[in-house]
């Protein structure tokens, strides 16, 4: 935890201010609100670094910009087609299981124009036909991702992308659950009670 709170401290918005062992909580005082943490949104770096927090993706960067796996345990591509195997115990922070239904939901979600993300597809153009729903022209089921199983999710790229899993490890790529979603009544990510996430960290 320590050297979390000092990674946290390098940014000129963050001030680590407590550390609790006893409730296993960290307090971190910010020079302004998060502007939005709707993964599917959000943009600036506020945001990105508490939904970094609370929500794990397909894979993560580690401090020296290395790829590790985060809920995809491992994973292979075969030509333009990459296959993410979910560790099997992933689970949402009210317990229930994690699924790669969960990000198919989250990615086709992102480039759903009636989403209304911007700035926040910049890469989803690497999967395909994401340009072509973003446009409009094809309904979002059609994105390039599926789910062969609960804990088996393949993505189907628009092109060979050699920087595809730095992508996918960005906030904008990681998980939604549906039903959590659209029970918020268009508030999810609102406030700390209308979030959900997977990480090791919950928003209070």
């Amino acid at each position: 935890m320590i050297l979390i709170i000092l990674n946290l401290c390098s940014f000129e918005f963050v001030v680590a201010s407590g550390i609790d062992l006893e409730s296993a909580s960290i307090t971190l005082a910010l020079t302004f609100e998060p502007p939005n943490l709707d993964s599917s949104k959000s943009t600036d770096t506020v945001s990105s670094l508490i939904l970094r927090m609370t929500h794990e993706r397909l894979v993560e960067m580690d401090k020296r910009g290395k790829i590790i796996p985060g809920v995809a345990e491992r994973w292979s591509r075969e030509g333009l087609e990459v296959t993410f195997w979910l560790r099997k115990e992933a689970q949402w922070a009210d317990g229930v299981p994690l699924t790669a239904h969960d990000f198919v939901y989250a990615m086709q979600r992102l480039v759903d124009p009636v989403t209304a993300a911007s700035g926040s597809t910049f890469f989803a153009y690497i999967i395909e036909n994401a340009l072509e729903i973003l446009s409009g022209n094809l309904p979002p089921e059609k994105l390039g991702v599926r789910a062969v199983s609960d804990h088996v999710l393949k993505i189907k790229l628009s092109m060979p992308a050699p920087y595809y899993l730095s992508v996918f490890s960005s906030v904008n790529f990681g998980p939604l659950r549906q039903d959590f979603v659209e029970s918020q009544d268009g508030r999810y990510a609102a406030d700390a009670k209308n979030s959900l996430g997977n990480g090791p960290y919950l928003l209070a």
